[in-house]
């Protein structure tokens, strides 16, 4: 497929544009920057797939002018299509193919693009910089399947899987510092039984001496625990008659209290909050009382200020509006006058113009002119006898010009008559016009010394009246909102004094319940009433039990030293029991083991079966070990020997660019990122790379699959937008040497505003076709 003709109708900034005759191989398309070259590549995406979503600035909507849309003249083998998109009910535009008189839909381009999707098409055929430098649009996943081809036989994902597996089974049987594989259990597991191995090898001596010591042990223990249950015994009974005394000199002690104290048996519940709350009520209420009656005073006082009659404003009104009226007839009066008196003076002065210019031409008199007219002729006649006919005759035509200058000034005169007529008219209509508006002017004259005692009125007489109205209205405005203030707040102060009345008839009715006379005797109660329940509740929680007759109130200082003597001895002698029964444990743990002698036989079984295990997974851990590293070296001849089309043409593509320094793209069968090879096979990563190399390897991988997808469709035009620009002049040198390997099936369309890469365009590929974009 290739492009022949571009149209613009309305796109971005261009309108109506068109470019003809496109090359079928390089075309480079160069200009200053802003001139629209990437608005271009947009409307090529445009065409094959449809406008983006409204809002977005890569719709590029309309800037100068036209339709939104356009179309391209295509050449697909021997037949000549357009391909033309206008705005339509999708956001996308309406699409129509042409082929001579035929017309087909979105179908048929789908159809002529052979299944090209729009990201497939705007990351590998269309992209400019952004694009080129992100390397991660070349890992989408209808890219990528391309890339990996149906060379790589189970699959790079196949593969990984393998891999995974065999790590996965070689961890679950051994791990150099692991704790739960099957060859790391055994190891514990051995040295378990080991242990117990090392612990039964005892010699007989040992076994009578510890069943000795048992029958030692099991003496002093005996005498140990009968000793400290007659301490106990001892400590129980001091005890409780310590505990006995302080209980019952407590209770003695409320009891005389509750005695002293009034008897406040009974009180309102939540007397207190209640008090609160009316006094709390109560006290609010007078503050906003207080508050009323200053506000009302206030209101009152401010009243007195302000006098105003009721007809004040309305009057005043009145007369502004008057003004107001008859302000701007005074201003158009004199401005009437004034132009009246101008015209009036300049008639004058054109009568005065017409009578000097009249002055200036009038005529001899007739009398005069024929006693001029009669010598000339005389003199003629007289020279024509006198034999000087010449003369004679010259002197006859001076005669007849004089006649005829005569009419002429005749004629001015009586022209210039006319005009001084007419001038007096004017003039006579002037003065009457002028006479009319000053009577008009003393009508509104006398009018505003009517409303302001005065002859004229101004502006800033009008603006200050107006001021004051303004003044007089909002203290009109204000003594109205005072009067029903006044009136809301005698309502609100009879509120208040309503609400002050009933909080002072509950406050006597708790007092009465509370059975006190006053508000300081009603909190004396509850402090009282509080007390004695505080001291009965106190008095419920000592126990009540029948004293033991001697032990209540005759304990002695010889009796508390006993109880503390007591109390250490049965420490020393719990502890020393303690350590008995822990020495009597392990001797009886030392005969039982000594007394199980086959325990030793099973030991011995035991490690000879984990030692049997551990061989078994030992020899599966080393089958699997040698079927990775056969693995990984398969992997390698395979990297290196059988890698798909794409990434061989790849390779090409990047060894041209580079001339040579990196010979080889692998995509390595774990699944990790593409990496290159240099001349010398060390591989690299693209991220170690220099940003020029790596845009090389980008632009590489994009040639390649533009050369592989063209296996199985038309060959599209490719698009480049300025993707030279980190490029220094001998990289864009050998990139352009791979484009001109690319042009030979492809169509390419290269975007530029770098002037210097136009010179190796035409040193490189002498036959592509420049386009200037101004």
């Amino acid at each position: 497929m290739k492009i022949d003709n571009i149209h613009i109708d309305g796109f971005g900034i261009w309108s109506d544009k068109t470019w003809e005759s496109l090359a079928p191989g390089l075309n480079v398309f160069h200009g200053p920057n802003e001139t629209g070259k990437s608005t271009l590549m947009a409307f090529i995406r445009s065409m094959f797939f449809g406008f983006e979503k409204r809002g977005s600035a890569r719709r590029y909507e309309p800037a100068k002018g036209g339709v939104h849309g356009g179309w391209l003249d295509l050449v697909v083998g021997d037949t000549r299509l357009r391909v033309e998109r206008k705005l339509g009910r999708h956001v996308r535009g309406e699409v129509t193919v042409y082929a001579g008189d035929a017309k087909s839909d979105e179908t048929a381009l789908d159809r002529l693009l052979g299944g090209t999707t729009r990201t497939l098409y705007h990351n590998v055929f269309a992209f400019g910089l952004e694009e080129l430098e992100q390397f991660h649009t070349l890992q989408e996943n209808e890219i990528a399947v391309h890339i990996s081809g149906a060379g790589l036989g189970i699959g790079a994902s196949r593969w990984a899987a393998v891999q995974r597996d065999l790590e996965g089974r070689q961890s679950a049987l051994f791990l150099p510092r692991g704790q739960n594989s099957t060859i790391n259990v055994a190891f514990k597991e051995l040295e378990a039984v080991r242990d117990d191995l090392d612990r039964t090898e005892h010699q007989p001596e040992d076994y009578l001496a510890a069943h000795e010591a048992r029958a030692r042990l099991s003496v002093e223990l005996s005498g140990l625990e009968e000793a400290v249950a007659e301490v106990s015994r001892r400590i129980e009974h001091y005890a409780r008659r310590l505990k006995a005394r302080p209980q019952l000199e407590r209770r003695s002690k409320i009891e005389a209290k509750l005695r002293e104290l009034p008897p406040v048996d009974q009180f309102p519940e939540g007397g207190v909050e209640r008090l609160n709350l009316l006094l709390n009520q109560r006290r609010a209420l007078v503050d906003e009382r207080n508050r009323n009656q200053a506000e009302t005073e206030k209101r009152h006082s401010r009243r007195l200020q302000l006098h105003l009659g009721p007809d004040e404003c309305s009057k005043r009104a009145q007369i502004l509006e008057s003004l107001r009226t008859l302000a701007p007839r005074v201003d158009a009066a004199r401005r009437i006058y004034s132009a009246g008196c101008e015209r009036r003076d300049a008639v004058a002065q054109e009568g005065r113009t017409l009578g000097a210019a009249l002055a200036g031409i009038v005529p001899p008199s007739w009398p005069a002119f024929l006693v001029f007219i009669s010598l000339l002729w005389f003199g003629a006649v007289g020279l024509a006898f006198a034999r000087y006919k010449f003369l004679g005759a010259l002197l006859g035509m001076v005669s007849i010009v004089v006649i005829f200058w005569h009419r002429s000034r005749l004629a001015q005169a009586a022209r210039i008559e006319h005009q001084i007529t007419e001038c007096s008219a004017r003039l006579n209509a002037c003065e009457s016009e002028l006479r009319k508006i000053e009577n008009e002017a003393r009508e509104i004259e006398s009018e505003i010394r009517k409303l302001t005692g005065r002859s004229e009125v101004t502006q800033a007489d009008i603006d200050e009246r107006a001021s004051e109205l303004d003044r007089l209205s909002k203290i009109n405005d204000e003594i109205r909102s005072l009067d029903e203030a006044s009136a809301r707040g005698e309502a609100d102060l009879e509120r208040i004094l309503g609400q002050i009345a009933d909080t002072e008839k509950n406050v006597a009715a708790l007092l009465t319940e509370g059975s006190a006379t006053s508000e300081e005797e009603f909190l004396e109660r509850v402090e009282v009433f509080k007390q004695r329940r505080l001291l009965r509740q106190e008095l419920e929680k000592i126990p009540v039990e029948p004293p033991e007759p001697g032990m209540l109130f005759d304990m002695r200082a010889d009796e508390e030293a006993a109880f503390e003597i007591a109390q250490h001895e049965l420490a020393d002698l719990e502890q020393r029991l303690l350590q008995a029964r822990h020495e009597t444990g392990r001797v009886e743990e030392r005969i039982t083991m000594m007394e199980k002698s086959e325990e030793r036989s099973r030991a011995l079984s035991r490690q000879e079966t984990i030692l049997a295990r551990i061989d078994e997974a030992a020899e599966h851990w080393a089958i699997l070990t040698l079927c990775r590293a056969m693995l990984d070296e398969t992997r390698k001849i395979y990297e290196t020997e059988r890698q798909p089309e794409v990434l061989r043409q790849a390779s090409a593509f990047f060894s041209v660019m580079t001339e040579g320094r990196y010979i080889r793209v692998i995509a390595p069968l774990d699944g990790s990122e593409i990496q290159v090879e240099r001349a010398d096979t060390v591989r690299l990563s693209p991220q170690v790379l220099s940003r020029g190399t790596a845009e090389q390897l980008y632009l590489s991988m994009r040639l390649a699959l533009v050369r592989e997808y063209a296996n199985h469709v038309d060959p599209l035009p490719v698009v480049f937008d300025d993707i030279f620009v980190n490029f220094d002049p001998e990289r864009s040198r050998t990139s352009f040497k791979a484009i001109r390997d690319l042009c030979s099936t492809h169509q390419v369309l290269l975007f530029t505003c770098h002037p210097h890469l136009i010179g190796q365009v035409e040193e490189i590929v002498p036959d592509a076709k420049l386009f200037a974009i101004y």
